[in-house]
């Protein structure tokens, strides 16, 4: 790539980004000093492609000006070697993307799955971190709507633990322009190590959730063989189930979503131009909305209640339950959705993902780990969930789980990273 040498378009986009860092540190309060330079380090650091998560192992209540001066260096290093730009025209950092891969893989599945979703899969298809956190943990604005919308939630994504509990506290918070927002802050400040996680704890294991949910083979042996690392910190592991109907979760899944997807992309289909456009999927959504009635959406709501309440009855066992993340290994990009698992068809464009909607529904903290590679050399990652709002218990067991297994200090193949 070239020199960039239109000073111009730098100092605009510069403008924008900064613009955008004021409207962040207003929205989201975060426990450490929130300079932009700051702000930026937590955001966007993690997602360096040369990123050394030992870089900023300083703690969270305070942050170590020498290791922040250390990073902002790499960051700016890095964006020279990236993006090749001159001297004169990086004298500060000015943006900071996803690496491409995670770019195009996110912006593909988000026009298909709530971001929360995509969060997850995107992590275990390219063996990093991704949190789904508490509903409301992220405020959710700016949006059109901060009342109906509660299935999909923004979440942080980095190659280390620690780097997403960074991210979570600069992106969690009160906001009044969000009134489902959560106002208790992240993390304690009395905390020495907010994620410290302690030995001996209980742990469900869902396998698929329910025997008849296909999975691809050689997803649970690395999942079942991850959880065997869990042994070394003196953790009860063993099987459990979910008291709650896989067709029920379905059809509420399937209901709310239609709900919020038809509702947002209404406008779009009702001009026949724009309309022409749209993919088939999102049709399919919008008009599947067109029929949904004021006592299924009712049900729908008193069905996710129920899941719930299902999965408090788990939590008075277990202190957390794991499942895998994903029902597929990554998949050919030429390939729109798969249409069958195991010689299961699917029967709508998402039903490949179904394996995440319960934790989506209840609306816990859930973090997706690396467990290693199949013999392809493809990564999968497992799903840690905990009890509603309990964020930074489910990171602890996370670096826990991290440190034994050391999975995130490996690579995925040149293919997919």
């Amino acid at each position: 790539m070239k020199a960039c040498k239109n000073v111009d378009l730098i100092s605009q986009e510069r403008r924008n980004y900064e613009k955008y860092v004021r409207g962040r540190l207003i929205a989201a309060p975060t426990l450490i000093s929130t300079g932009s330079s700051k702000l930026l380090i937590y955001e966007y650091a993690a997602m360096l492609a040369d990123y050394n998560p030992q870089t900023l192992r300083s703690g969270y209540a305070s942050s170590r000006s020498d290791a922040l001066a250390t990073l902002m260096e790499r960051i700016v290093t890095s964006l020279k070697r990236m993006h090749q730009f001159s001297d004169d025209t990086v004298p500060f950092v000015t943006r900071m993307t996803l690496a491409p891969p995670l770019n195009e893989q996110i912006a593909t599945l988000s026009n298909q799955l709530p971001i929360d979703v995509v969060t997850r899969l995107t992590a275990a298809w390219n063996n990093v971190v991704g949190m789904r956190p508490s509903r409301g943990r992220v405020p959710a604005v700016p949006a059109e709507d901060v009342f109906f919308q509660q299935l999909g939630t923004e979440g942080p994504m980095a190659r280390c633990v620690d780097d997403v509990a960074r991210l979570l506290s600069t992106m969690s918070g009160w906001d009044d322009r969000a009134p489902l927002s959560l106002a208790d802050r992240l993390p304690d400040p009395q905390a020495q190590d907010p994620i410290d996680c302690a030995h001996g704890k209980r742990i469900g294991w869902l396998g698929p959730i329910w025997p008849d949910l296909p999975l691809e083979p050689g997803i649970l042996p690395l999942c079942e063989a991850a959880l065997k690392t869990l042994d070394g910190l003196g953790c009860q592991v063993e099987p459990c189930t979910l008291d709650f109907p896989r067709e029920r979760n379905w059809t509420t899944w399937l209901r709310l979503r239609q709900l919020l997807t038809g509702g947002k992309l209404a406008p779009l289909y009702a001009d026949p131009q724009k309309r022409a456009l749209l993919k088939p999927e999102a049709v399919w959504e919008i008009e599947q909305s067109h029929a949904l009635t004021a006592a299924q959406l009712y049900q729908a709501s008193v069905a996710r209640t129920a899941l719930y309440q299902a999965f408090r009855k788990l939590f008075e066992r277990y202190d957390y339950v794991i499942a895998p993340t994903a029902q597929v290994f990554p998949f050919d990009a030429a390939l729109t959705w798969p249409r069958s698992i195991a010689g299961t068809a699917m029967d709508t464009y998402h039903r490949w993902m179904e394996i995440v909607t319960p934790f989506t529904l209840a609306g816990l903290p859930v973090v997706s780990m690396p467990v290693g590679f199949n013999q392809q050399g493809l990564p999968m990652g497992m799903q840690i969930a905990g009890r509603t709002r309990a964020d930074l218990s489910v990171l602890a067991m996370a670096r826990a789980y991290e440190a034994v297994a050391g999975w995130t200090r490996r690579r995925p193949p040149p293919a997919i990273a």
